[in-house]
């Protein structure tokens, strides 16, 4: 085995005690969906350091069956242990575990799509791609539905794949320079400037809540 690729206990244990004292108000006081958020990147990181290290002499008894040996210290011949140790299953295994957990709605930060752009008509497509340029500058991930259906069904799409955000784009929009918020959870927040949004949607990810 490679000791090398393993941590140590120590550093192991520095790296999941911290957060004792965070620098920005003490663990305590942070939400509990943060809590969680920051439990589940230390998991991963756990994860992506050791994998899955099975040691099971019913599972694995190839060095019996190939007839291993090694000579020992003392010059005798020992039976060495096999450890399978699966570094991408265990990723894949992580990541189904959390997406179940989190119902596939996951938080803003974590989102595939977090916002979706949803323009009422065609006419609002080109303030559409406007908006979606923008977002993009200010690294959100973003698509845009500018398929010729009913805003009704874009909105139900969108809150099947469980996009955090959707913002709906008509004409009013596009002459007042605003977007309509609608929230995963919250549903209609009503129509407000693009800058208010940014915030908004900057604070929640920064946050690591799943509020929304």
């Amino acid at each position: 085995m490679n000791h090398a690729t393993f941590p140590s206990l120590r550093s192991m244990r520095r790296f999941l005690s911290a957060g004792a004292a965070s620098p920005a108000g003490s663990f305590s006081r942070q939400t509990r969906a943060h809590s969680l958020a920051v439990g589940l990147i230390r998991a991963f990181y756990v994860v992506l350091l050791f994998g899955a290290a099975n040691l099971d002499e019913r599972r694995y008894p190839e060095p019996e069956r190939f007839d291993l040996k090694y000579a020992a210290a003392d010059g005798k011949e020992e039976r060495p242990v096999m450890i399978h140790r699966a570094m991408f299953g265990s990723l894949e295994r992580f990541i189904g575990v959390m997406i179940e957990h989190f119902g596939g709605a996951l938080p803003l930060w974590l989102a595939p799509v977090q916002t979706a752009l949803l323009p009422v008509t065609e006419r609002a497509n080109a303030y559409a791609r406007e908006i979606l340029a923008l977002l993009d500058e200010r690294g959100f991930r973003v698509a845009i539905d500018d398929r010729n259906e009913k805003i009704g069904a874009k909105i139900r799409d969108a809150q099947l794949r469980k996009v955090p955000f959707m913002l709906i784009l008509g004409d009013r929009e596009a002459t007042e320079n605003t977007v309509a918020v609608r929230s995963r959870r919250g549903g209609d927040e009503g129509a407000i400037s693009l800058e208010a949004f940014l915030e908004k949607a900057q604070a929640v990810a920064s946050s690591k809540s799943n509020d929304v």
